[in-house]
């Protein structure tokens, strides 16, 4: 039976395609593309788009996807993350000693000669809360009172108002943090969010074929690719969005437009502050 990259090849070069025009047509990179035909997955990002990659070539040539999927080779573990053998521990050898003599007892010091050391320190301590409240209260010794600063969110109403006359919704907010790397085999620029509370509402607007992996609170719930559609996400506590092409999708987030156009992100990362 041919082999993976065999009956990819075969079934590209029967519909008279070129590397060039798959690229086009999937949004998949063409070395990736090579690399599939030669078998070679090794050099793609991770197991995950490998999966992705293929069957999405796989759909696009008319060839049974999920069959092809099968046949990949699992992905090799780590050395240094192989099980090592349990090491069984030896008892630690005692000595025998000779038991300490008994110390000898501590004279006990006389109500008399304690109650200054204990009364003092607790005197002065009131003196110094008593000074600095009485500064803190006078009109005259720091001027007004400065108003504390205060990091600006960008808050938004979630819900709608209706004739019903009921609850307008909850208020969330999100506050961006710097540009960080997605954790492996997903890899690549990660933008990331704190929202105050929970849950999470996402919404994701897909004008054209786009690869999206998301989690809702570490449970993955798409790992597809998408030519269009608007799709409805909610989690209580982390989010997370990866856009194989941000350019054909937008993520909005509780109201907020999230999409990773900058920087080169390709995920967006949202948690749920403590």
């Amino acid at each position: 039976m041919a082999g993976i990259g065999e009956q990819l090849r075969a079934a590209r070069l029967a519909r008279g395609l070129s590397l060039q025009d798959v690229q086009t047509e999937v949004r998949i990179r063409e070395k990736y593309l090579r690399a599939l035909e030669a078998e070679e997955f090794d050099a793609l990002p991770g197991p995950v788009y490998a999966r992705a990659f293929l069957r999405s070539y796989a759909h696009h040539l008319g060839l049974d996807a999920e069959a092809l999927v099968q046949m990949m080779p699992e992905p090799a573990v780590p050395r240094d993350q192989a099980p090592k053998p349990a090491v069984r521990k030896q008892p630690a050898i005692v000595p025998l000693t000779a038991p300490h003599p008994p110390l000898p007892r501590q004279r006990q010091r006389r109500p008399s000669q304690q109650w200054p050391w204990v009364v003092l320190p607790i005197l002065f301590l009131a003196a110094l809360l008593y000074y600095f409240g009485t500064q803190h209260a006078s009109p005259t010794a720091g001027g007004p009172p400065q108003p504390h600063h205060r990091t600006k969110h960008h808050a938004h109403q979630k819900g709608g108002g209706g004739s019903s006359g009921g609850s307008s919704g909850s208020q969330a907010s999100l506050t961006q943090l710097p540009q960080t790397q997605a954790a492996p085999p997903l890899g690549g620029p990660q933008d990331n969010y704190v929202a105050a509370k929970g849950p999470i509402t996402a919404t994701l607007a897909v004008s054209g074929p786009c690869w999206v992996y998301a989690q809702q609170d570490g449970t993955v719930v798409m790992e597809q690719l998408q030519t269009g559609g608007t799709y409805t996400f909610t989690a209580n506590q982390s989010l997370f969005i990866k856009l194989g092409d941000p350019s054909t999708a937008q993520l909005t987030v509780d109201g907020e437009n999230v999409t990773p156009h900058s920087a080169n992100a390709e995920s967006v990362s949202v948690q749920v502050q403590g």
